[in-house]
């Protein structure tokens, strides 16, 4: 199952947990897809398209398919992630199709990205409605290059680049491997 939508705003707002069943997707291509959860996030696909962006806010922000796989999580021109606890994992990195990264919050930090990536700064708005139907701008959810923990990022087929606004700073190990040209 999936829910798409060609240039939406798809906000998803959980007071606990957000989990994605295996099959699913979310889908706004050329949109934006903003995800904020006050506990763990876990991910089967969202697809934003190559020109729209996601942004995932949460604890925790996990892979829920099996440790080893090559599917893609996310699909976006650009994403941000935010969290204090793990964003994919040593055994099962999130698998990424993007053109710029930021992620902060200082947890572990784990992606795998299919093509090249640029480490950038970047910053989604979506579409917020209230409960009398009316939309308005919501809070917008930015980070500047890396501010996390132990680190690895790995492109497996392009270059990778850390622009000026892009500032890598980690309180562990990092890892940053282009599978294409530096």
């Amino acid at each position: 199952t999936s829910a798409q939508r060609a240039g939406a705003h798809v906000v998803l707002v959980a007071g606990r947990h957000l989990a994605q069943a295996q099959g699913t997707a979310i889908g706004a291509s050329g949109g934006v897809v903003d995800i904020a959860a006050a506990g763990t996030v876990t991910l089967e696909r969202i697809d934003a398209g190559s020109t729209g962006s996601v942004a995932i806010k949460a604890t925790s922000i996990l892979d829920g398919d099996a440790a080893g796989d090559t599917e893609v999580d996310i699909r976006a021109r650009a994403l941000v992630l935010q969290a204090t606890g793990t964003m994919g994992a040593a055994a099962n990195a999130l698998e990424t199709e993007l053109s710029t990264l930021a992620a902060s919050g200082g947890g572990h930090l784990f992606l795998a990205e299919v093509n090249g990536l640029a480490i950038r700064a970047v910053s989604v708005q979506g579409q917020r409605v209230g409960a009398n139907g009316t939309s308005a701008a919501g809070a917008a959810t930015a980070a500047s290059g890396l501010a996390t923990g132990t680190t690895a990022v790995r492109t497996l087929a392009g270059a990778m680049s850390v622009g000026a606004d892009g500032p890598v700073s980690v309180g562990g190990n990092l890892l940053l491997s282009a599978g294409g040209a530096n």
